[in-house]
């Protein structure tokens, strides 16, 4: 007798078959579905229950996808190795301490980073009317208030992975005066009608007639870095390999000891995070741990390798077969094995030698 059960999964239709018995499988299926207590897939039994039948399932998409938010969370990682990489001696780098990214330097500067990432075809990060741009200005404002931050001495970044097209946050961008961040702010104010009621007290706070004046000299403070500026992807990863003035003997192994960095910087992170300090990350740990990761590897570049990472072809054994040391071979023995064994440790010896001397 047919039956039906409902089950949610993945979007996708396919066909399979269950031998009997089918009493376990429908029990499993009936426990999950009242533990989630929807459906999570549709299952079709057809014929008879004592022989083989066939089940069509049909999947739905899941109700919310977490890559995005990782994918923003692991940008903050490679903006701060980018800063690693070219701050000065005794520079500090901060990952979720005074902005998504920190950099302060030792004669008292500071960077203030806010990175938007997107996976999203279309993305508008830093939109004219986006929560992204407004809350940013806020939290700056608020910061350079309650004297967090002095604003002569902060640059202030809007950065992410996307291409802008023209809009408020280039003009924030491009503006060097102050009649360029009274621009900005007539800008503002006309983005600011009728305002979604996600962002209606956060415009309201920008937006204060009493926080103008500084509103005014942090515009002139902030710098824009988008898609067109190497902010993202291969292209801000061969930045960083760039700052860090590589040995030129190890250019062959730059993306994998830019990943040991960066590795590294994951640990002592989470390390800091789980004693619940802040993730502040001295310029000079970084350099240390770099210098570290290229003693090994030179070390290893500079030892024997083991004879099974140095493979011979038969081709190449064949090759060697004329030279005199095999003829001599040929005298003491007649047994190929130990004549072909006796030509590939030649062979290795001689790949070893020339490496070696490098």
């Amino acid at each position: 007798m047919p039956a039906r059960i409902s089950f949610r999964q993945r979007t996708s239709e396919f066909i399979f078959g269950i031998a009997p018995p089918l009493a376990p499988v429908c029990h499993w299926l009936t426990t999950n579905m009242e533990k989630h207590q929807k459906p999570l897939f549709t299952l079709e039994l057809v014929g008879n229950h004592n022989i083989l039948f066939q089940s069509r399932v049909k999947m739905t998409s899941l109700c919310h996808s977490a890559a995005g938010a990782n994918a923003g969370f692991n940008y903050q990682f490679e903006r701060a190795f980018y800063w690693l990489a070219q701050s000065p001696a005794g520079a500090a780098i901060g990952i979720e301490t005074s902005d998504d990214v920190a950099v302060r330097d030792v004669d008292g500067t500071l960077i203030l980073e806010q990175d938007k990432h997107s996976i999203r075809d279309g993305a508008e990060p830093f939109g004219d009317r986006s929560k992204d741009l407004w809350n940013t200005l806020m939290i700056w404002i608020n910061a350079v208030e309650s004297k967090q931050v002095e604003i002569e001495t902060t640059t202030f970044l809007l950065v992410t992975n996307k291409v802008l097209s023209d809009c408020i946050a280039k003009s924030i961008g491009n503006a060097k005066t102050s009649a360029d961040a009274a621009k900005c702010i007539a800008a503002l104010k006309s983005a600011a009608k009728n305002p979604p009621q996600t962002i209606a007290s956060i415009v309201a706070r920008v937006l204060d007639v009493n926080s103008q004046p500084i509103l005014n000299a942090l515009i002139v403070r902030v710098e824009l870095a988008d898609g067109t500026t190497a902010s993202a992807g291969p292209e801000l990863r061969q930045a960083t390999i760039g700052h860090l003035q590589l040995p030129g003997w190890c250019d062959t192994h730059s993306q994998s000891i830019a990943d040991e960095l960066l590795g590294w910087l994951h640990k002592i992170t989470l390390k800091l995070w789980r004693e619940k300090q802040p993730a502040w990350i001295l310029r000079d740990h970084f350099v240390n741990q770099m210098h570290a990761i290229l003693d090994r590897r030179k070390r290893q570049s500079q030892r024997e390798r083991a004879e099974y990472l140095i493979p011979i072809t038969p081709e190449k054994v064949g090759e060697e077969r004329g030279r005199p040391f095999v003829k001599q071979l040929h005298l003491v023995s007649e047994d190929e094995a130990i004549v072909d064994t006796s030509i590939q440790d030649f062979i290795r010896c001689n790949i070893e030698k020339i490496r070696l001397s490098k």
